[in-house]
């Protein structure tokens, strides 16, 4: 997470944050520990697609 929120808007970071949300959503707790550092990568992304937003939110 913590590269992850460096790179700028692209498809690879797009491909990475859509496997993040797919991990998440099969382990939740496997990010509790790590969570405020997942939403700072969620932040650091000035225009996702809006299916990627949608995963965000789920």
């Amino acid at each position: 997470c913590i590269s992850l929120r460096n790179i700028r808007d692209n498809e690879e970071k797009d491909s990475a944050f859509r496997g993040m949300c797919q991990m998440i959503t099969v382990n939740p707790a496997g990010v509790v520990p790590d969570f405020v550092f997942f939403c700072d990568a969620v932040a650091s992304w000035v225009t996702p697609r809006d299916d990627l937003k949608d995963m965000f939110t789920k």
